[in-house]
């Protein structure tokens, strides 16, 4: 493994020790997405441009409509926002954790609102 690869696993590992449970609530739930979508015929990420997260929800918002979500997921009317509750249960497996990547890797958290929302959005986007 790189030096930089070292580091950066250092740091993933101290933020999420340190982190809140959000964090970690936040890491499996994108986890566990990943490990569901690998199970199905063309499962594919949709395309996400924000996160909201509040203590019971979070939410991705799409760029576009994807009118399928595996369960627990949920999906919006329009097609464009999935989310999960936090009792959801996750089908996270963290003896597959090196097998598939965590998803959405440039999402950087951008504020919270009065209302307790945490809002991340897609760094890498123009």
């Amino acid at each position: 493994m790189s030096r930089r690869a070292l580091s950066l696993l250092h740091v993933e590992r101290a933020l999420l020790s340190a982190g809140s449970a959000d964090v970690t609530w936040l890491d499996q739930a994108l986890r566990s997405l990943v490990q569901e979508l690998a199970s199905v015929a063309d499962g594919r990420l949709p395309d996400v441009i924000a996160v909201c997260m509040t203590d019971d929800v979070l939410t991705l918002v799409l760029t576009s409509p994807a009118p399928w979500a595996p369960e627990p997921w949920r999906v919006d009317e329009s097609g464009t926002r999935w989310s999960i509750k936090r009792g959801d249960p996750l089908s996270y497996d963290e003896r597959l954790r090196a097998h598939f990547f965590a998803p959405f890797p440039t999402l950087a958290s951008v504020g919270s609102t009065a209302e307790g929302e945490h809002w991340l959005l897609d760094a890498a986007r123009p």
